[in-house]
Parts: C-alpha cells; structure tokens; sequence
C-alpha cells in the first residue's frame, strides 16, 4: 500500500469523523518508528563500503539503526568495550577490533590507506510524505503498521477498542518476527564442530 491508502485503511478502522488525514498519518508514523526499534527484516539490510583514509575512523550512514557486521577482506571485526579497544595496537595493520563512539566506529590497528572496509547493518526506510509513497514498511508490513497505528490512535481517544487493536498489533507482529527468523536460516547451514575427535586421537 501507499501512504494515501495506508491512512485511508486506518481511518475506515478507527471510524470516527474527528480522525483528520494528518493525525492518521502522524499514528502510522510513530507505528512505523516503534516497527524500527523491534523488528530486523530484511529490506531494512544496507552495505556501506568505506576507502581506508589511514584515520581509523568511520562515520555511520545518516540511516544507521543496528549493526549487523563489519569486515574487511581478512576478517570480520569484533565490537569490543573501550578497555579492550585501548589495549589493541593502535599502529597500521589489518583491523580486528572498533568501538562506536557517538556517530563514529573507530577501528584498531589502523587500516593501511587505501583498503577497503564494509559496514553492514540494518537502516531506516525513507519517511513517507506524499500519499504516493511507499517504503518497505508500507507494501511488507501493512497489518503491523496499520494496527500498531489503530493501538496509538485508540489510546488518543481512548477507545474501548485499544485492547483488540493492541492483539491484533502483536500478532501481525510475531508473524513478522517468525518470517524474519525463517528468512535469517533459509538455506542450507554448515555447523562447524568445536574440536575434532580425531585431535583426541593422536598421541
């Protein structure tokens, strides 16, 4: 759906004459916010690709919600506290370790000017604003948002029906969580033993 009919769909929902088009659309956006702050699926996955400058620093992308990983063509580096990022050589080198502080990621040892890092981790999807817009939200998600906007908007008014508004928000939600979690394991997966027997074995 679009976000005209997106607002259309709640109005019919709430039906009440003093929902306005602009509180319908100000429900579906903080439905939409509360989405992004609990649910990681899949068109919300972005890769930021980073040319080493020889500082170290990386500055997050204006979208940043989550991270998922961040790698170079050696390995992936791990986030690690700050105690740990201090202790880590902070000379030139393959980076394995990078703390965030603020809006930056700061890596450790300091990748050689010229290779290549890549960030990648889940972002925000484009705000709607005209009734034609879509996002991925809009067209994926309708149920979660819509209901999740009728829960909010229930509460405004204080509506007798918040309560099933509320269930329906969270069932369409757990759906959501349970097709995410099937996305994230589709495929064949390879277990890879901790120790061998065989190591056992040789003496």
């Amino acid at each position: 759906m679009n976000y005209g009919e997106l607002k259309t769909y709640l109005r019919s929902l709430i039906n009440r004459t003093d929902i306005t088009d602009t509180l319908a659309g100000q429900f579906i956006k903080q439905s939409i916010d509360r989405l992004q702050r609990v649910a990681r699926p899949q068109f919300l996955e972005r890769t930021k690709q980073y040319t080493a400058d020889g500082m170290g620093t990386l500055v997050v992308p204006a979208d940043y919600l989550e991270l998922a990983n961040l790698y170079t063509s050696v390995c992936e580096l791990e986030q690690v506290d700050m105690r740990d990022y201090l202790r880590t050589d902070a000379g030139p080198g393959n980076p394995s370790v990078f703390v965030r502080v603020g809006g930056n990621l700061m890596l450790r040892p300091v990748p050689e000017t010229g290779s290549v890092i890549t960030l990648h981790y889940y972002g925000t999807e484009p705000e709607l604003l005209n009734s034609t817009d879509e996002n991925g939200w809009s067209v994926s998600c309708v149920d979660a948002v819509v209901y999740g906007a009728a829960e909010l908007a229930g509460d405004f008014y204080e509506d007798d029906r918040t309560a099933r508004f509320a269930q329906k928000y969270a069932t369409a939600l757990t759906e959501l969580q349970e097709q995410i979690i099937s996305d994230t394991f589709s495929g064949p997966l390879s277990i890879r033993p901790a120790y061998s027997f065989q190591d056992e074995w040789d003496y």
